[in-house]
């Protein structure tokens, strides 16, 4: 019995090379990182906001239950945005091959960026109001550059454990043509 020369090689489908089949083979990866950044932000937010509106700004847990539940929308609309934002502000920076200082710095400029007009929003939705609402804008801006690098490092161990990659350019430009 002989083996044919292809057997055990890896061999891509022949493709037309259009632009329709890249954005059909981009498409599975690109909807696994809506949902897994969505998530990872959800669940990460709603733990650091909780504890922030609860510890540091001193509400009440119905006021703190009232502000988490008016930011699940927000989180849920706003995770994948971003997990987008993120894989862009590092590939414009060129930080996106790069570990330590660098890749910290970013993803702190990149939630802090994002996050403080949001968390802005949650907590005006939540009832905080003048000096409340100014304290924990304040402790909350804090908080947001603090976790920048957590949130990110939360969010790649989710992207590993569910086998997603972040976007490339191609992927951007592909779902905006």
């Amino acid at each position: 019995m002989t083996l044919s020369p292809d057997v055990g090689k890896h061999r891509r489908p022949e493709t037309d090379g259009t632009a329709r089949h890249r954005l059909v083979r981009a498409a599975p990866n690109t909807r696994a990182l809506w949902l897994v950044d969505t998530l990872a932000v959800l669940s990460f937010f709603t733990l650091v906001g909780g504890l922030n509106e609860w510890i540091v700004v001193g509400m009440s847990p119905s006021e703190v239950l009232v502000t988490r539940l008016a930011a699940i929308p927000i989180l849920l609309i706003s995770g994948a945005v971003y997990g987008a934002w993120r894989d862009v502000f590092h590939r414009l920076t060129h930080f996106h091959n790069r570990t330590g200082l660098g890749r910290m710095v970013i993803d702190t400029c990149a939630c802090l960026a994002f996050r403080v007009p949001i968390y802005g929003m949650i907590l005006l939705l939540g009832g905080a109001q003048g000096s409340a609402f100014l304290y924990g804008l304040l402790t909350g801006s804090i908080i947001i550059a603090v976790s920048g690098r957590p949130c990110g490092i939360w969010i790649d161990i989710l992207r590993r454990l569910f086998r997603c990659t972040p976007r490339t350019g191609a992927q951007f430009l592909a779902r905006s043509g």
